[in-house]
């Protein structure tokens, strides 16, 4: 793989997988995830001040790779003994639109904050 130097912080270089590391010392850098579940990490540039980038957006800079800067997050959901799982919020937000008194966007409102309760159905988000 071969290594392209970010444009906004020179001293770095990050490959077609994701993969940043310090061009003098050669130290790979780790991603952090956002709030929003994006990877992200802070890097210096040559003047010393810090920018935060998201993975994405380095990738398509660099490379052109054009990635969804979320990822399903898979859900299960259990009330009593019935325990329900969905390969992503979207599909929970269906099914708990049809089953409770909350609309698509009330249930969308607490999966998206993690809410841990959703009227009587406990949420755990699997990551």
């Amino acid at each position: 793989m071969s290594y392209e130097i970010i444009p906004q912080a020179p001293r770095y270089e990050m490959d077609q997988r994701g993969i940043v590391r310090n061009r003098e010392t050669g130290y790979v850098l780790k991603w952090q995830l956002s709030k929003h579940n994006t990877k992200i990490m802070t890097l210096r540039t040559d003047a010393g001040k810090k920018i935060i980038i998201s993975q994405p957006h380095m990738l398509w800079l660099l490379h052109g790779e054009i990635t969804s800067k979320t990822r399903p997050v898979p859900v299960v959901i259990s009330k009593g003994t019935r325990s329900l799982s969905f390969d992503s919020l979207k599909q929970c937000a269906v099914f708990l639109d049809e089953v409770t008194h909350l609309t698509f966007m009330g249930v969308w409102y607490h999966l998206a904050r993690r809410h841990k309760t959703i009227v009587d159905w406990d949420v755990h988000y699997c990551y």
